[in-house]
């Protein structure tokens, strides 16, 4: 997707599953072959963990403690949460000192893991967590002793197998952030749709933190003081029963310094087997180039060299402008696997200041933008 004034831009892609009741079994054929990986087994299928071979060396020798913290991790309504803790580092392994945050900010240290050098540790949280029984919902910390920061990433797979429902919470740092304010993509798929955003407050002081909803225009819809170290949970239901078809933006914006509160949530919808992480970023950091990139994209049914059985995929692209002026995107598709394929280009979408406009690739198809047998 070519984009100009990209760095005002948010980009989002959401996939909602018709009838998905069929996970995909990863073929061993398919295994990468850039970068080192290894083959391992969660929720009884197969995964390849592909890892760069590029590592910064530390800048200082002398060990300190660094903590990075993931901003929450779902324990009921059928959810089993997962840590996966990955070692980014060749040459040594790392201790990591997880901990559970509880709603009412108590921290349960849990067993130490120690990652070899560029290998992946699973934790399953509700083993380690048994004893804080009727637990929801709560965050993580993982601290370990490194000269710098971003040797150790981790993430919590929170699934609900009997739903096929999977939904990731992701690690951040807080020097990650070069300021306060946050901003993110919300969008449902219909009707019976649930969501949640877990704030945060990775500071050893209390914070203000105002949330707003936009689109076109700025509305706020809480005020937060939030305790240090704690998180606060904001449910999105009612929000989402009326959002408008192409979605809306939501902005946390804190008081303090830039790191201090750190913002993750999900939106569900078990009648489509739809879960999506919303994920906020800082609109302060500017992006070098003027094109984003989607992981993957599947449009309508599949070959069943894909494993999805009767499956139909419905793709929809969420594009969101944060900025004060308006934008033009430019939405390119392509295969990606045939050097001399043909990117198919759709017509421009003009975004205005704080408007979220969705296209709806299966509409696209239907209007005869896309070729029928596009990515199939």
């Amino acid at each position: 997707m070519r984009m100009s004034r990209l760095r005002s831009v948010l980009f989002s892609l959401a996939i909602a599953l018709t009838a998905l009741r069929v996970a995909a079994q990863t073929n061993e054929s398919a295994k990468p072959q850039n970068g080192l990986s290894k083959l391992q087994m969660i929720d009884g299928k197969r995964h390849w963990i592909v890892r760069s071979t590029k590592f910064p060396s530390p800048k200082s020798t002398a060990p300190t403690v660094q903590e990075l913290f993931v901003p929450f991790f779902m324990a009921a309504d059928g959810f089993s949460p997962v840590l996966w803790i990955q070692n980014k580092r060749f040459d040594t392994a790392i201790t990591v000192r997880p901990s559970a945050i509880l709603p009412d900010g108590t921290e349960v240290a849990l067993k130490s893991v120690k990652v070899g050098a560029h290998d992946i540790s699973i934790v399953d949280l509700n083993s380690e967590l048994g004893s804080t029984g009727g637990l929801r919902m709560g965050a993580l910390s993982l601290r370990y002793d490194f000269p710098d920061s971003g040797a150790i990433s981790a993430f919590v797979r929170n699934s609900n197998q009997a739903e096929q429902l999977f939904v990731n919470s992701h690690s951040r740092e807080r020097d990650q952030f070069s300021g306060t304010t946050l901003d993110a993509i919300l969008w449902s798929p219909g009707r019976e749709t649930t969501g949640l955003v877990s704030i945060l407050n990775a500071s050893s002081t209390q914070r203000k933190v105002m949330v707003s909803l936009l689109d076109g225009s700025s509305k706020n819809i809480s005020e937060l003081s939030i305790k240090p170290r704690t998180f606060f949970v904001l449910k999105l239901d009612s929000l989402i029963d009326h959002l408008p078809p192409s979605g809306a933006g939501l902005r946390i914006i804190a008081d303090g310094q830039p790191g201090d509160i750190i913002a993750e949530g999900a939106v569900l919808n078990k009648q489509i087997g739809f879960a999506r992480r919303v994920q906020f970023v800082d609109t302060s950091v500017h992006f070098h180039q003027n094109t984003l990139r989607t992981d993957f994209l599947l449009l309508g049914t599949q070959s069943a060299s894909y494993g999805f059985p009767q499956v139909a995929f419905r793709s929809i692209v969420v594009v969101r402008n944060v900025g004060t002026a308006v934008a033009r995107v430019t939405p390119v598709l392509s295969h990606g696997s045939d050097a001399t394929d043909v990117p198919v280009v759709l017509p421009d979408l003009v975004v205005g200041s704080l408007q979220t406009i969705a296209l709806d690739l299966g509409a696209a198809q239907a209007r005869g933008l896309i070729s029928s047998d596009f990515l199939r």
